[in-house]
């Protein structure tokens, strides 16, 4: 059996237990910018798997092809194509991380290249089966494109470099070569191709869940959501998906030499309201998070003078802090990794954040944006 199901009732502290009992527990997020609530967990200590198949023209959460600071948008050159493919774009991102926080972060090409006897065997195994799955093209234009079957080949179109097929024996080793030439990019490297078929995201769930049990030796994972994977949850479409690509590998698993767990539980985490923090020495920071938890500790004593003056605190000093930031507009942002290099300091998250459960959390930031809206309209 394989679930994927939402999970609410844990915190920070939670999360950090887990870790250490040996759970799989990482935030995937992208290569690109890195907003607050992914950088919380950084600064906690949970570990993040990067996701590295996005692409500059359709990444609007972590904007790879800029730089965030200073509430400032820098151009680094790059608009199109894989974003492992970008040069510069990758160093200045992936950099900062490593100057922030080293060994608590991989891309999911290094990952894979670690498991890749399982992932090939995983990727020959679905070819052969449930070639379907191999849904996408990237072309060394950069764009993607889907496929589809065409007398016994999968076959992608597109308008400047024109028809791609792939019987089902090739369609493993193209997407192999793929994440080979992802990894010798992100390391400096020429990459092999900057082309291959590239595979649906039920397929890369189930078999990124697999590595991570096997990894851990637990048949529970805990994979951390920012605003997008959390909606898959309730996609059935999705999910039903899931559930075939797991009965396939499993009914045909043995005869290509795979190993597989009886079951999987994969447990989403919803993060994305996590941004109660500041860097430490900033005081508007400082004075935005201290004074949203004090109004939050007096939401029961509407009589207290305090009340206003933590309102007037939080409103003075949100311009320099926004934690109400939208994610896809990027200068609205208090801080990005970058940011955090340049101060030379670690992001403070309060004990109360890391002990409240996800579902606590989202209910805080909730309330904090109708208390500084109430204020607004009287």
């Amino acid at each position: 059996m394989f679930t994927v199901r939402p999970k609410y009732d844990v915190s920070l502290h939670g999360l950090i237990k887990l870790q250490s009992l040996g759970y799989f527990v990482a935030r995937s997020s992208h290569i690109g910018n890195h907003f607050l609530s992914n950088l919380v967990l950084l600064a906690v200590g949970v570990k993040s798997l990067l996701f590295d198949r996005n692409l500059f023209q359709k990444d609007h959460n972590n904007r790879p092809g800029v730089v965030v600071y200073g509430n400032r948008v820098e151009s680094l050159g790059y608009t199109h194509g894989l974003v492992p493919f970008g040069g510069r774009a990758v160093t200045t991102h992936l950099s900062a991380l490593c100057q922030l926080y080293p060994g608590l972060w991989q891309t999911e090409a290094e990952y894979f290249l670690k498991h890749r006897e399982v992932v090939e065997k995983m990727f020959c195994l679905m070819a052969k089966r449930m070639p379907q799955v191999f849904d996408r093209y990237l072309c060394t234009c950069g764009d993607v494109h889907k496929t589809v079957m065409f007398a016994g080949f999968r076959v992608a179109e597109c308008s400047v470099c024109g028809r791609h097929s792939f019987s089902q024996s090739e369609l493993a080793e193209s997407a192999m070569g793929l994440v080979e030439s992802i990894a010798l990019a992100e390391q400096g490297h020429k990459p092999i191709c900057r082309s291959g078929i590239l595979w649906s995201l039920p397929l890369h769930m189930v078999l990124e869940s697999v590595l991570n049990v096997l990894d851990s030796g637990r048949d529970e994972v805990y994979q951390i959501s920012g605003p997008d994977m959390i909606r898959y949850t309730r996609n059935h479409a999705w999910l039903e998906e899931i559930r075939h690509v797991w009965g396939v590998l499993q009914n045909h698993g043995p005869r290509f030499g795979l190993n597989l767990p009886s079951q999987v539980a994969v447990h989403i985490v919803p993060t994305a309201d996590v941004r109660f923090s500041y860097i430490q020495g900033h005081e508007p920071g400082q004075l935005v998070v201290e004074g949203l938890l004090g109004l939050e500790q007096l939401k029961r004593d509407r009589t207290s003078p305090a009340r206003a003056n933590y309102l007037a605190q939080v409103r003075e000093n949100l311009p320099a802090w926004n934690v109400f930031y939208d994610i896809q507009d990027q200068v609205t942002w208090p801080c990005s990794q970058h940011d955090l290099v340049e101060a030379g300091a670690r992001l403070i998250v309060p004990e109360q954040i890391m002990t409240m459960t996800m579902t606590e959390v989202s209910r805080l930031y909730s309330d904090s944006g109708n208390r500084l809206a109430a204020k607004r309209r009287v």
